[in-house]
């Protein structure tokens, strides 16, 4: 899908139209060359690069060291999330107060004949 041009940039697609140039015309053997190239390459000069990085990527001391390192931060994740957090005096103060205002103010008087005027006008 082509995006439309405003009319400002018309004047400057019309030019790019009509002043574009041509590419070059590629080189006649220019394949010949490249499967020249890639032929020459062997697939075994590359390899030997590559094979201290697996051997170290898959040797044992790095795959012990990272099972250890892993089964200690999740056996810290499991201890955190088990243990509960202790509050202090303070908090606990204030979660009392917080609980017993909003208890009374639930339980008040005015909420008790709301919900008998609730119950008897719900029956009909």
């Amino acid at each position: 899908m082509m995006t439309q041009f405003s009319e400002e940039d018309k004047p400057l697609v019309h030019f790019l139209k009509q002043h574009h140039s041509t590419p070059p015309l590629p080189h006649p053997d220019l394949e010949d060359r490249i499967m020249a190239a890639v032929q020459q390459s062997s697939p075994q000069s590359v390899r030997p690069q590559f094979r201290g990085f697996q051997k170290q990527l898959f040797s044992r001391p790095l795959w012990i060291g990272a099972a250890i390192a892993t089964s200690m931060t999740l056996a810290w994740i499991g201890y955190r999330s088990i243990t509960p957090t202790q509050l202090t005096l303070a908090e606990e103060r204030e979660l009392e107060e917080f609980l017993a205002e909003n208890w009374y103010e639930t339980m008040g008087a005015d909420t008790d004949t709301d919900l008998f005027v609730l119950q008897t006008t719900s029956s009909y």
